[in-house]
């Protein structure tokens, strides 16, 4: 039976080795350049090319589970790329970022903006086999050759006789931030976001539903260059945990009766950002308390995460469970 299984994979799509994949240079809705043999042939990685309109049917049913197998490979990091093209005219870059964005699709997407229908010529004017429409797939080796439309069920075995390495598990992260509240307070979230590379974030409080708990990298958390976690905050200054205790240990602390030894606390009592403790934050504070303001100035949040960034290290291997630890103050309480 091992034997026959390779045979068969061979013949679930058609496989061409008199014509070879022509190059390509072409623009993706993020505005970047991909060249076929430069990016990615010439390096040894195995592209899987989707072609795709944004009113397919079949193309929207399975977008989603084509990110996944995207993740499942590496997410563009290892030696497999997927890249989707569109085949109308009317796929302008609007439209393919608005199916990108529905679908939560992280892969390099090309618009008839970004040159898509120049660069599929060769999979649809019959060049490499009979063009049976939307969606399609062909799995360019590094040696140029195609394997042309590939079944979806069977993409991932092509891949793999294309020369694909499957990447790494994914690990399980548990997000542990120490708060002195029982709760994550309204307007308070945690986000995934690359720390050196602009693009997509995610809200990890909205995606866990308030559990902090999930699987990196995955479908609904992309692997990023350089992962961190940062809070956002746009909660009202106004707490429950702000009393007139904290109002007596910041003026000892400037007095110098009683000194903060925790960096926390000297961190919280800030609440006008100038980067010292003074009076002026007992009147902001103060106020506060009292319901006159509502906002700390200087676009001070009312909530600060403690490191402000906090890097996510997986094991290089993946999988297992990895914990990240962090704390979450609440700007004036010093108890």
């Amino acid at each position: 039976m091992k034997n026959i299984i390779p045979f068969l994979l061979i013949f679930t799509h058609q496989f061409s080795f008199a014509q070879l994949a022509p190059d390509f240079t072409v623009t993706d809705t993020d505005n970047q350049v991909h060249k076929l043999y430069d990016d990615y042939l010439n390096q040894g990685k195995v592209v899987v090319l989707k072609v795709f309109f944004v009113n397919c049917p079949p193309c929207n049913a399975i977008a989603t589970a084509v990110q996944q197998k995207y993740v499942d490979w590496g997410s563009g990091n290892g030696n497999v790329q997927f890249i989707e093209m569109t085949n109308k005219i009317g796929d302008t870059n609007p439209y393919v970022i608005g199916y990108k964005n529905m679908h939560g699709l992280t892969f390099p997407s090309i618009s008839a903006d970004g040159g898509a229908l120049n660069a599929i010529i060769p999979y649809t004017n019959g060049t490499f086999g009979l063009w049976s429409g939307t969606p399609l797939f062909a799995v360019i080796a590094p040696n140029k050759t195609v394997h042309y439309d590939v079944l979806f069920s069977n993409l991932s075995a092509v891949i793999e006789l294309a020369g694909g390495s499957m990447a790494a598990p994914p690990t399980s992260v548990n997000l542990n931030v120490a708060f002195a509240g029982p709760s994550l307070p309204a307007g308070v979230s945690y986000w995934l976001k690359s720390a050196t590379v602009a693009g997509p974030t995610y809200n990890i409080t909205q995606l866990t539903n308030g559990t902090h708990q999930f699987s990196y990298p995955s479908a609904t958390f992309p692997e990023l260059q350089n992962p961190i976690i940062e809070i956002v905050s746009t909660a009202n200054a106004g707490s429950t945990l702000l009393t007139v205790t904290d109002l007596v240990n910041i003026r000892n602390h400037i007095l110098g009766s009683q000194r903060f030894t925790n960096e926390s606390q000297k961190i919280a009592s800030d609440v006008n950002s100038s980067g010292t403790i003074s009076v002026t934050d007992l009147v902001l504070i103060q106020k506060v308390i009292a319901g006159l303001l509502t906002q700390f100035p200087n676009n001070t949040p009312s909530y600060k995460l403690i490191p402000a960034s906090i890097p996510l290290i997986v094991p290089q291997g993946g999988g297992g469970t990895v914990t990240v630890q962090g704390e979450l103050i609440k700007m004036g309480n010093v108890k």
